[in-house]
């Protein structure tokens, strides 16, 4: 499981009152993950998560190399605010009981 928020969350700060959506990009495409308090994608895996005041953090679970690739946390300011991650999937974990 990944969590991505903390560095959207700063941009957030002394925001209040604005969209928060969050975004996977593939070259030219990008597909919408979220918007606000709503999941967009029909991939279960993706979760939203909001902790007041501003803390929007999107959860990824049960990670494969598919997902590696850029995210974006984008705010409905004019011009938009936007924070960029990019997730690296490097190897697979297993853990043995």
């Amino acid at each position: 499981m990944v969590l991505f928020g903390k560095f959207c969350t700063k941009l957030l700060f002394y925001l209040s009152g604005l969209q928060v959506s969050w975004v996977r990009r593939a070259g030219d495409k990008m597909q919408l993950l979220s918007f606000g308090h709503h999941v967009y994608s029909t991939d279960q895996r993706y979760e939203l998560l909001f902790k007041d005041p501003n803390d929007w953090q999107l959860r990824i679970s049960y990670l494969n190399e598919r997902d590696g690739g850029h995210y974006e946390c984008q705010v409905s300011t004019h011009p938009p605010i936007a924070f960029t991650v990019y997730l690296a999937i490097i190897d697979e974990i297993v853990i043995k009981y």
